[in-house]
């Protein structure tokens, strides 16, 4: 799965505008232009192999990176045309 495909999938699955995404492995992951404020908000983590959608808070997704349980590589997002 491309990481455009990914980018896709998350906002239908989420309901939200993407905003930010990283490469996790052998997930993507995405972060939300509504959920930009606090730690309550949400992530997104995209299976690259099964599309498989799971959400975290943003919370847990920092906790899980500074625990080890995920790597995370910032990815510049390109603009959408609208």
């Amino acid at each position: 799965m491309t990481l455009d495909e990914a980018r896709h999938l998350a906002q239908e699955w989420s309901g939200y505008t993407v905003s930010d995404a990283g490469d996790c492995g052998d997930k993507w992951v995405f972060g939300f232009e509504e959920c930009k404020e606090g730690l309550g908000g949400l992530v997104v983590l995209v299976n690259k192999k099964s599309g498989e959608c799971e959400g975290l808070s943003s919370a847990e997704f920092v906790y899980s990176f500074l625990e080890g349980e995920l790597n995370y590589k910032r990815i510049d997002l390109p603009k959408e045309d609208s």
